[in-house]
């Protein structure tokens, strides 16, 4: 994501969040698209509509251990 330098404002359309555990300090997370080509649909809506949808997962760690689980669909919009 960061070699494509994309710009714009990123709208949450929807999220949910399971936890599985207190967060009790400071966390990591680690996130991933479920199919291999996402990105490149989101960069190709992005560049041709001027908007890009994009699902993801996250993974929430606190010492290397899963805590919570959060799944979001983003929507990005060009200036």
């Amino acid at each position: 994501m960061r070699n494509e330098n994309p710009t714009g404002k990123l709208v949450i359309s929807r999220n949910s969040m399971l936890y599985q555990k207190p967060i009790i300090a400071d966390f990591t997370a680690a996130a991933g698209a479920d199919e291999p080509n996402t990105w490149d649909k989101f960069v190709d809506g992005m560049t041709r509509k001027g908007r890009g949808r994009l699902q993801a997962k996250s993974r929430l760690l606190l010492n290397d251990d899963q805590v919570a689980e959060v799944e979001g669909q983003f929507v990005a919009l060009n200036h």
